[in-house]
């Protein structure tokens, strides 16, 4: 058989049962539509997320004078001196 009678007793097949077929088709727009919709709506949540991190807390990036916290040591950061494994933190 050839691919056109197949598309044929296809698309017959489909005019069987209208509402069948109206109803599985707007099930998957609906589904193809709410997923859409989600992905657009989480992007968006994250890229204000990160906007509202950056903008209220600190910054992008600080500059500071060298003298302005003369008291903060090199070392005060997440492991000291010696350094710390980031998978132990995680684990």
């Amino acid at each position: 058989m050839n691919h056109r009678l197949w598309w044929r007793i296809a698309w017959r097949n489909l005019g069987r049962n209208r509402r069948r077929t109206a109803l599985t088709a707007s099930a998957l727009t609906f589904g193809f539509v709410a997923s859409v919709l989600m992905i657009g709506y989480m992007h968006g949540m994250m890229e204000e997320l990160i906007s509202n991190g950056t903008r209220v807390a600190t910054g992008q990036v600080q500059i500071h004078a060298a003298d302005y916290e003369p008291e903060r040591s090199i070392h005060r950061t997440l492991g000291g001196r010696e350094g710390l494994d980031v998978g132990a933190l995680l684990a």
